[in-house]
């Protein structure tokens, strides 16, 4: 679990954090969730992270910010891992046969990425992973990993955009194309 460099967790810090900081972590969660379940689950990540994480810790006197800090980070990550409610399909909104082609291309360009790339826009973009679960599947940090995925979209956009003409709508998703040239393949 944790490195062998490293100091084990203090179970008596972490208790004393508790007591300082639970019951405002608590409300603050609350009030953001709207559900006392899952603020007191995510008030448990919260100190779990902490527990790990304390002997990493350098400065004590930051041990307030820090601790705010991973609570904002576990609700974000909540919300992240959260599935997208998705709207049934309208008739007339259908994809048409030249999109559904440019989104089969445009798996084959992330098979053609390269290795690291490949796998972290795979895991995020198509089998729809956290950026966190990425990164522990991949065995980078959260930062790591999201820089692989920024770095294959980059790739992917670029060669999409040598090859097409996308038309998006008002929010950016694509509606049309028109393939610049045969040899890319997209058209």
């Amino acid at each position: 679990m944790g490195r062998p460099d490293r100091a084990p967790p203090d179970a008596a810090r972490t208790e004393a954090a508790w007591g300082t900081f639970a019951d405002s972590l608590r409300r603050w969660l609350r009030a953001r969730t709207g559900d006392d379940a899952l603020a007191d689950d995510l008030l448990q990540i919260t100190f779990l992270r902490v527990h790990e994480r304390l002997p990493d810790l350098g400065d004590e006197t930051r041990i307030a910010g820090w601790i705010w800090q991973i609570a904002r980070n576990a609700l974000a990550d909540h919300y992240r891992a959260r599935p997208v409610p998705v709207e049934p399909p309208d008739p007339d909104d259908a994809p048409d046969d030249a999109l559904t082609g440019l989104a089969g291309w445009l798996v084959g360009e992330v098979a053609a990425l390269p290795p690291q790339y490949r796998d972290a826009v795979r895991l995020t973009e198509i089998d729809g992973l956290t950026m966190r679960a990425a990164a522990d599947a991949l065995g980078l940090s959260v930062s790591g990993a999201k820089s692989r995925v920024q770095r294959g979209r980059a790739l992917l956009r670029a060669r999409l955009l040598r090859c097409c003409a996308v038309e998006v709508d008002a929010r950016g998703r694509p509606f049309g194309f028109e393939g610049r040239s045969h040899r890319c393949g997209c058209a």
